[in-house]
């Protein structure tokens, strides 16, 4: 998210450093651009060095205080720090109230700190509109299911699959399994021939994996279908990982042990599936 700061940050430099009034100084300006473009780099270390220099000195405004303490949190996130990400993510909070990235990432922070409880709590706070109801409910859902909450993990994404979020549907199934529950259809979930799906699932993935927990096709059917989607390391992670999940739900801890170690190496690191992956292999 760091990046959405930069092209902003560097015009508003160019004011300052042109004496426009009412800006705080070039210097801390240009340090807390500098932690930016470190961040961006992914070079977590760096990033925190000259963002601590920014919020050590407290000379600029409240809004770009807020960005500091914003990114110096992601930074520490990487870095494996979650307890001072937390306290970053409140300070930017207490500058800027309700912000939606910055209630997340602190969710996302207290989990990594072994506080779901805490993260449950905090994304309730969240707002629930038309544009935030993907990623807060679908992160209420994986907080609740990481509490054992598989009742209210269900509710939350039977949202996101009444809307046709492929991914909440997965979840939803999952959920259901957990609590020996029946599966629930996709709506207008039909087979054409060959391997392309229709009829409300995408042409693209993750249909294979759709068609799996529904019973219509093997998990080696899942495999072979990337060879539609142009072995894309995206679908490999989901493929593993939704897969390991699926096992798990069912009792077969073993096999699911395996796909799951397979989704924490191929996953992007800090991705959904990555992260769950780590979280269930933790208790196995």
């Amino acid at each position: 998210m760091a990046g959405r700061f930069s092209k902003s940050i560097g015009t508003i430099a160019a004011l300052l450093l042109a004496g426009w009034p009412g800006f705080a100084s070039a210097d801390g300006f240009s340090s807390l651009n500098v932690g930016i473009d470190y961040l961006n780099q992914e070079r977590y270390s760096d990033a925190v060095v000259w963002l601590d220099k920014v919020i050590t000195a407290k000379d600029l405004k409240p809004d770009q205080m807020h960005v500091a303490y914003t990114d110096r949190g992601k930074a520490y996130i990487q870095l494996n720090r979650p307890q001072e990400a937390v306290a970053d993510f409140t300070a930017a909070l207490a500058m800027r109230p309700g912000d939606l990235d910055v209630l997340l990432d602190r969710s996302f922070a207290y989990v990594e700190a072994g506080q779901p409880e805490k993260a449950a709590e905090n994304i309730t706070s969240a707002p629930i509109n038309t544009s935030t109801i993907p990623w807060v409910v679908l992160f209420r859902g994986l907080v609740a299911w990481e509490l054992g909450r598989y009742q209210a993990a269900s509710e939350a994404f039977t949202i996101l699959a009444d809307k046709g979020y492929t991914d909440g549907w997965l979840w939803l199934q999952l959920a259901n399994a957990r609590q020996n529950k029946p599966g629930t259809k996709y709506p207008g979930m039909t087979f054409t021939n060959g391997r392309r799906y229709t009829s409300g699932i995408p042409y693209y993935w993750p249909g294979p994996l759709m068609f799996h927990y529904a019973g219509q096709r093997s998990e080696q059917d899942v495999f072979s279908a990337l060879e539609d989607y142009y072995a894309s390391k995206t679908a490999e992670c989901q493929a593993n990982f939704y897969l390991g999940e699926w096992r798990l739900a069912h009792g077969e801890a073993a096999g699911a042990k395996t796909l799951l170690q397979k989704a924490v190496n191929v996953c992007q690191a800090g991705d959904m599936e990555w992260r769950m992956a780590k979280f269930e292999l933790k208790k196995l």
